[in-house]
C-alpha cells in the first residue's frame, strides 16, 4: 500500500506537469529549476584542467548569480540524456570558450546542507584536456594549487588541496 501525502488529484496534476516538461525536452524555467534542485540532488560535472604537471589548475570567475565574483572550477549541472563527454564539452564551451577531451574522474563531492544556494548536488571532478591552447584573461587563469585565489568556492578549493 502506498503511503503518500499526495491526493489522487495532486498526482494527476504532477503527471500533467511532467508530461509538459517532456514535450519541452525537460527544459525548466529558472525558478522551477531552483525549486527542483531544492527538492532533490542533481549531479554536476566539474572541468578540471591542469598545467605544469598538475601543479597548476584552470579557474574562472563564476559567471552566474550564485557564487558571484568567486573563482571556481568550470562546471555545471547535467541535462537529461547527456553523456559525461557531452556534458563536459557543453560546460567547457560555455565557460572557457572551447571543447575538452575527458581523461579521468578525479573524485566526487556531495555538497553539504547550505553549501550550495539551491540544493545539494553531487560534483564529479573530471580531469580534461583542452582542445586548443587556453588564453588566460582577467576571469580565466591558471593558479598554483598551493596558492589558490580568494575568494574561491570553498569545497572546490578543499578538493584541489586534497589532491
Amino acid at each position: 500500500m502506498e503511503n503518500s501525502f499526495l491526493t489522487p488529484g495532486d498526482i494527476s496534476q504532477f503527471s500533467e506537469l511532467v508530461d509538459k516538461l517532456r514535450k519541452q525536452n525537460y527544459w525548466l524555467p529558472e525558478r522551477a529549476f531552483e525549486l527542483m534542485h531544492k527538492a532533490m540532488s542533481w549531479w554536476a560535472a566539474e572541468v578540471v584542467i591542469f598545467r605544469k604537471g598538475g601543479k597548476e589548475v584552470l579557474l574562472t570567475v563564476y559567471p552566474g548569480k550564485y557564487f558571484k565574483n568567486q573563482w571556481h572550477i568550470p562546471g555545471g549541472f547535467s541535462i537529461r540524456d547527456e553523456s559525461l563527454e557531452q556534458h563536459l564539452t557543453r560546460i567547457a564551451k560555455r565557460e572557457i570558450g572551447q571543447g575538452v577531451k575527458f581523461k579521468k574522474v578525479l573524485g566526487t563531492y556531495k555538497w553539504k546542507a547550505n553549501e550550495h544556494p539551491i540544493g545539494r548536488p553531487l560534483s564529479v571532478f573530471c580531469e580534461c584536456r583542452p582542445t586548443k591552447k587556453i588564453v588566460e584573461s582577467d576571469v580565466m587563469k591558471f593558479f598554483p594549487i598551493k596558492k589558490l585565489p580568494s575568494p574561491m568556492v570553498a569545497n572546490q578549493k578543499h578538493f584541489l588541496q586534497s589532491l
